[in-house]
């Protein structure tokens, strides 16, 4: 469907409307004065035509509108609208809305009591319709046209030829006073359109919303089934104001947008027209355009980390990085992700280099990991091969406004364990902690050893999405040492997600940091009559563990406190088990340190026992 008229050009008026969910039902209260097609033959250029005669306006109510078009001809444009005690003088009784007589529509805004005069002209001034509009405080005498006939009469002595007259007199009647066609009905909302976008309601600074032309015809319906065009003005009179939004016809996509422009209020009127000069004018509108947040950077070490340029971030296989702990928007908003990635695609010779593959992140999936990349690229490069390097990630919120760039680069590594923190099992098992005493794993973390050379442990940090830990870590400092400790809870069959932070420094002004994601899972021992077992393969989580030598020096690396009955050893399940036959009452506990010395530093795991009483074989 085509634009009618032209854009208004002042202030890009005329414009589109939006279909959001804050814009959604609510009726309109339409004018419904009845507009029509006149002859469509052109018509004389003439210096007088009473087209439109004098008019009553009500004070308050509906405010006419007029479609000039149909009344003068549809082959006729450049229409101005003139009155006198209009703008500028001291008696303001009504006035012509600005804006719509550049679409073809006069639309009268009454002021107060009394009389105004108004002039039509087109073609450059060459022709001219002349009429009052008296305002009136009681509507009920506005139902009827007040023909002014010594008007019509003057202008006629005055005229310079019959065609003048016959076309002076032609315009005279109910049926031709608004140029509607007789009989037709004009435009009316279409109830069967659940949402209605022209009602007050709010949009967000930096947003806008497309709208096609069919669409912004179906909120009106015509029962003659003409075909229907709208137009949206707004109702600002001073022409040097900058509205809070405004509406804007894109012809390249013959659609419409509406977009903010700065905080504050603007109203809007919809006209619809249909294509025999039926018109229908909405109440006013407004749309409050509120200041909206751009999507920001945490302020928390991680996300301080990556927002200083040159730093690194390295991400073992199993790790994951939770987008929303970095970036920040205003409440409600649904975050997306785009980034650029960096890696090799196939192998041997054949493989190339893709260098800045553009990639997105949306809701749910705000995870940053070496699978979800691959996931996203295995369709155009299903033999990724080795790392991957991400940059120039971003965050956007639902109006399209982002937040900076990140100037550190994440790299997600393609091996398990990359070098880094490997001492520390990414998949471990603890035993519930119970009335004996807590269950823990701790190392001694200043051991360079444990973490490569120039490594320290920096942090280690509990998901924000998880509520309920079945884990708990801590670090603390004992004999000028330092340690981390993993503290199991109380409740088996449970897990926890824990990021493991630590540095390298290499270079002035870089730091290279490393994520290793630790998985650990809470247990409880296999009960077997009276007896319990635990699984030190799966303790350990270290598959090159020398279980041998483990074996024939037992009790240099296994501690115990009232023990009455200890077997351990391989069994035909090729696990490696320690079974206590039997509990003192008080409770038991193993201390295991499977490694101690001065340039391993230690790991010891702590693991109580609690008598079992009358359990079933």
């Amino acid at each position: 469907m085509e634009k009618p008229g032209k854009p208004y050009s002042k202030k890009e008026k005329t414009a589109a409307i939006m279909v959001s969910a804050a814009l959604i039902s609510a009726p309109f209260i339409m004018d419904v004065s009845n507009v029509a097609y006149a002859d469509p033959a052109p018509k004389p250029d003439t210096y007088f035509i009473d087209e439109i005669g004098n008019l009553i306006v009500p004070l308050h109510g509906t405010i006419p509108v007029r479609n000039l078009k149909a009344i003068y001809g549809a082959y006729i444009n450049d229409f101005e609208v003139t009155s006198v005690n209009s703008y500028g003088s001291g008696d303001l009784f009504a006035y012509n809305e600005p804006g719509y007589s550049a679409e073809g529509l006069l639309k009268i805004h009454p002021y107060r009591e009394g009389t105004a005069t108004f002039t039509v002209s087109w073609n450059n001034n060459t022709s001219q319709d002349t009429f009052d509009v008296t305002v009136v405080n009681d509507p009920s005498i506005t139902n009827e046209r007040n023909f002014d006939i010594s008007d019509a009469a003057t202008k006629a002595i005055h005229s310079s030829s019959p065609n003048e007259v016959e076309g002076l007199l032609s315009g005279i009647g109910p049926a031709n006073s608004t140029g509607n066609v007789e009989g037709n009905n004009p435009p009316t909302l279409n109830p069967q359109n659940q949402y209605n976008p022209f009602q007050n309601g709010s949009l967000e600074l930096g947003s806008f919303f497309y709208l096609s032309t069919q669409e912004l015809s179906s909120f009106f319906r015509d029962i003659d089934g003409d075909d229907i065009s709208v137009i949206v003005f707004d109702n600002i009179d001073n022409s040097e104001t900058t509205p809070a939004a405004r509406f804007v016809y894109k012809s390249e996509f013959n659609s419409w947008i509406v977009e903010s422009v700065q905080v504050g209020e603007s109203t809007f009127t919809a006209v619809a027209l249909d294509s025999r000069g039926g018109v229908v004018a909405s109440q006013p509108f407004t749309i409050e355009v509120l200041d909206n947040q751009v999507p920001t950077m945490k302020n928390n070490p991680v996300a301080n980390h990556l927002a200083t340029e040159g730093n690194e971030l390295n991400l073992s296989s199993n790790s994951e990085l939770d987008l929303n702990e970095i970036f920040y928007d205003a409440p409600f908003q649904n975050l997306q992700y785009s980034a650029e990635v960096s890696f090799k695609n196939g192998y041997g010779c054949g493989s190339q280099t893709i260098n800045n593959y553009p990639i997105t992140f949306t809701q749910p999936t705000n995870i940053l990991s070496y699978e979800s990349v691959r996931s996203r690229l295995n369709a155009a490069y299903p033999n990724l091969n080795g790392d991957i390097h991400v940059t120039n990630l971003k965050a956007k919120d639902n109006l399209n406004q982002f937040s900076p760039s990140l100037s550190s680069t994440i790299n997600l590594h393609y091996s398990e364990y990359e070098g880094f923190n490997e001492n520390i099992p990414q998949n471990m098992e603890l035993y519930a902690s119970n009335s004996a005493g807590e269950s823990s794993f701790t190392v001694n973390t200043d051991i360079q050893d444990w973490f490569d050379d120039d490594l320290y442990l920096f942090d280690i940090q509990q998901p924000q999405s998880e509520i309920n830990h079945a884990v708990i870590p801590s670090m603390y400092e004992e004999n000028e040492r330092e340690y981390i400790k993993f503290t199991a809870g109380s409740l088996a069959n449970t897990q926890s997600r824990l990021k493991l932070y630590s540095a390298l420094n290499e270079e002035v002004n870089k730091t290279v940091w490393f994520q290793n994601d630790i998985v650990v899972k809470v247990m409880k021992p296999t009960l077997s009559g009276m007896s319990q077992s635990i699984n030190l393969y799966s303790l350990l989580g270290d598959y090159n563990y020398n279980w041998e030598y483990f074996t024939n020096n037992f009790n240099e690396f296994v501690s115990m406190t009232n023990v009455t009955g200890v077997t351990y050893g391989f069994y035909d399940s090729g696990v490696y088990t320690l079974t206590l036959d039997n509990v003192n009452s008080n409770g038991t506990v193993l201390t295991i340190i499977p490694d101690s010395s001065e340039e391993r530093g230690s790991r010891i795991f702590k693991i109580p026992f609690v008598r079992l009483e009358n359990v079933p074989l």
